[in-house]
């Protein structure tokens, strides 16, 4: 099921659980499902996630209000959450989330790797037309179901015990963030060097270098696609120019790691340039050089969130590096 997808079909109003056809449109793609044994087997993969983002079930569209009873619960569920051990993402006084069209920020390690969090939905099962079924769903950033469960709540129970009852395989879980567990799971490798700030100076000092080699820093740390800084070293090798990791206050990255590659090309200011984003997912583009600034120009795929839907772009987003060194 893709995220997209999962924020049409999991949207309910609490005001209007009576109204079958409206429960229709809340997980309509689900068949009837309770947690097996070898579900609870795998809750661990829990611990690759850091965040947790909660949206109402009307998933922050403009079509209809979110009832103060859709937040109240809400609202229980990030407790829940919040009290064994997961961080939340926050939501706006509409009660959406950013990935909904919320007002507030990503918090900036979710932006550096998006894969840290995981969103929840939550709401009645439109399959049960006594309305006693409650459903949740954990979906990660590659659209994989992560936890799914359901319940039907005896007559006379309210819906805080269903919850409760809905989230105990998590609540019972001994969670623990593991980066590790989240770096194996979702960053891919990038080629690594032997270099350091120390070596690449005495590199440029004992070498006649190229006006494009040198130490930069970054200066557009705010960059939504990589919002972190960069300290990296350029070196020409074999025919290309390797961007080398020094420093950044992004843990993903490690000194030496290659940042991205520059192609040598003659009577030209515009570069062929490969370039890894924050999560180190590779992205193509052109660089250039004017005076001490480098400007890395790439283009991104972007999704927000308008009106109720997801629409997909591509943009063309600006990295821009200052030269500090060249020996």
């Amino acid at each position: 099921m893709k995220l997209k997808n999962a924020s049409k079909e999991l949207s309910l109003n609490l005001s209007s659980m009576k109204n079958v056809k409206t429960l229709i449109l809340f997980l309509a793609s689900f068949s009837a499902f309770t947690l097996s044994a070898q579900d609870f087997s795998k809750m661990n993969d829990l611990n690759a996630y850091r965040f947790a983002e909660i949206d109402p079930p009307t998933k922050g569209t403009t079509q209809r209000n979110v009832t103060k009873e859709d937040l109240r619960l809400t609202s229980l569920i990030e407790e829940l959450l919040l009290e064994k051990g997961f961080l939340l993402i926050p939501r706006d006084d509409s009660g959406r989330t950013p990935t909904y069209g919320g007002k507030l920020q990503m918090p900036v390690e979710v932006q550096k790797n998006k894969c840290l969090n995981l969103i929840w939905f939550w709401g009645f099962s439109p399959a049960d037309p006594s309305n006693q079924t409650l459903k949740v769903m954990a979906v990660n950033c590659r659209d994989e179901i992560v936890f799914q469960n359901s319940f039907r709540m005896p007559p006379g129970a309210d819906i805080d015990y269903g919850i409760r009852t809905l989230l105990t395989p998590v609540l019972q879980t001994n969670y623990q963030f593991n980066e590790t567990l989240n770096l194996r799971k979702f960053i891919p490798r990038v080629d690594i060097t032997n270099e350091s700030e120390e070596t690449l100076r005495q590199y440029y000092s004992s070498h006649e270098i190229q006006p494009l080699e040198g130490i930069y820093k970054s200066i557009d740390t705010n960059l939504k696609e990589d919002p972190a800084y960069y300290k990296i070293g350029i070196k020409l090798v074999d025919g290309r120019y390797k961007m080398i990791v020094i420093d950044s206050d992004n843990e993903i990255w490690r000194q030496g790691e290659i940042k991205g590659y520059i192609e040598k090309e003659e009577n030209t200011n515009l570069l062929p340039a490969s370039f890894y984003l924050s999560d180190k997912h590779k992205v193509e583009g052109y660089a250039e050089l004017s005076d001490i600034i480098l400007t890395i120009s790439v283009k991104v795929k972007s999704q927000t969130f308008d009106n109720g839907a997801f629409v997909a772009q591509d943009k063309i987003t600006e990295v821009k590096f200052i030269k500090i060194a060249s020996k």
